[in-house]
């Protein structure tokens, strides 16, 4: 660097030859390296945060773990989940809560459909009472037998209750706005895939 300094015509570059910015950028470089070397450090011997997987999006579609994999749940805070296919359009699944339940909440039991082409609609299908039971979860005779289907508990405010209440309504009735677009609530359980056409 000072061999540069010294053959430049202009004195614009003069500072370069300067032994105290010389010494300071010398400084600000071991600083540098040595905050890039405690970093790698505290990188090896601290691994990241486990974070759970991300609960489904419109535009995602949901993560599936096995039947055993979901039974496990029951020992923590978010319900077990085993489905059994009993015919084309009909699955049972097996519901063990969690022995803690929140007691402002309301816990549904919901069908996520995957169509394929990055769109997940969720439709609330049953409002659990807190105890094991096993549910009977049809589809309709129209409904087409190869979009992804999974099941899976969600924690929800006494507002969106009342909303999942209209649109399990509207399922049995008009089957027009009966479903939510996005996620609702908070994910209560593993999601397991419900084999219809099985």
């Amino acid at each position: 660097m000072l061999i540069i300094a010294t053959h430049l015509s202009s004195g614009r570059l003069r500072f370069l030859a300067n032994q105290k910015f010389i010494g300071a950028v010398t400084v600000v470089g071991v600083v540098i390296a040595l905050l890039a070397y405690i970093g790698d450090e505290q990188g090896r011997r601290e691994p990241g945060p486990v974070t759970p997987a991300p609960g489904p999006t419109a535009t995602a579609s949901p993560a599936t773990a096995s039947p055993a994999a979901s039974s496990k749940a029951g020992g923590s805070r978010l319900f077990a989940l085993s489905p059994r296919p009993v015919d084309d359009r009909t699955v049972e699944v097996a519901v063990t809560p969690p022995e803690n339940l929140a007691p402002d909440r309301v816990y549904w039991f919901f069908v996520e459909v995957d169509w394929g082409d990055g769109n997940t609609d969720y439709y609330p299908r049953e409002k659990l009472t807190g105890k094991a039971d096993t549910l009977t979860v049809t589809i309709p005779p129209d409904a087409p037998l190869d979009a992804k289907r999974a099941g899976r508990v969600y924690s929800l405010t006494a507002a969106q209750s009342a909303e999942a209440d209209v649109r399990l309504e509207r399922q049995q009735t008009t089957r027009q706005d009966d479903f939510f677009p996005d996620v609702v609530g908070t994910v209560a359980s593993g999601s397991v895939k419900l084999p219809f056409g099985t």
